[in-house]
């Protein structure tokens, strides 16, 4: 009599079809049957990497502001129309751009541009994974391009608690994917930096820690938070 378990169950169905096979041939063939049971169970489906920031989505301004550390400055030092929302709009004719401290309201010792960026809660999920970055070069200046980046998330949610540096986890320190020595070309978008992360958050925080020359701020047209959504 057949066992109620699966496995054994599928066993037993398949050697009533197969009780004709002499005892060697039946042993390779429960091998090769082994297998490719094991195969069909343990095979996943690969996630689905999406754009987590999306047009529309809660996003500040800030400077002044280090990974771990708590915003410095927001809502201050960029042009009226080239402002945070521009970094997620999907449009490579438009470009966000911080003075950071080289401008008044947002005192400090960095460099023009330098610890300036966002946080954003993304519409898409009430959670998601981040594992990349994409970004694309604004329209002139190139010595106005971000070089490194950090990305933190956290699951803090109010004005204060995301102002505050305690609420934040890094999950990425390094390349934009911008050449610091060659120009990609203005309007236009750089490789993906991925990187590796399973912690789900629903918000995130980006800050430029470098970029290419002497200029009196950072910008760019796009910078797109890769991962996938929890459902």
């Amino acid at each position: 009599m057949c066992r109620q378990y699966q496995f054994h169950a599928l066993l037993c169905t398949q050697y009533a079809r197969f009780q004709h096979l002499t005892r060697k041939d039946y042993r390779i063939y429960i091998l090769v049957f082994f297998y490719s049971f094991k195969l069909k169970v343990t095979t996943t489906t690969a996630r689905l990497l999406v754009n987590i920031t999306q047009p529309g989505d809660s996003i500040v301004g800030i400077c002044n502001t280090i990974a771990g550390g708590s915003t410095g400055g927001s809502n201050v030092n960029y042009p009226s129309s080239e402002n945070p929302p521009t970094a997620i709009d999907g449009s490579l004719s438009t470009k966000y751009l911080n003075f950071g401290d080289s401008s008044s309201g947002c005192s400090g010792s960095s460099s023009p541009g330098i610890n300036t960026g966002f946080y954003v809660t993304p519409t898409i999920s009430s959670a998601s994974v981040a594992v990349g970055l994409r970004f694309a070069t604004a329209g002139d200046t190139p010595n106005r391009d971000p070089i490194t980046v950090t990305l933190e998330g956290t699951n803090a949610t109010g004005t204060t608690a995301l102002n505050l540096g305690s609420s934040w986890t890094l999950i990425y320190s390094g390349s934009t994917g911008i050449s610091s020595s060659t120009d990609p070309g203005r309007q236009t978008y750089v490789s993906q930096q991925s990187f590796s992360n399973t912690i789900a958050f629903k918000s995130y925080r980006l800050l430029i820690t470098s970029k290419r020359g002497t200029d009196n701020s950072v910008q760019y047209a796009e910078a797109h938070i890769i991962g996938y959504i929890i459902v």
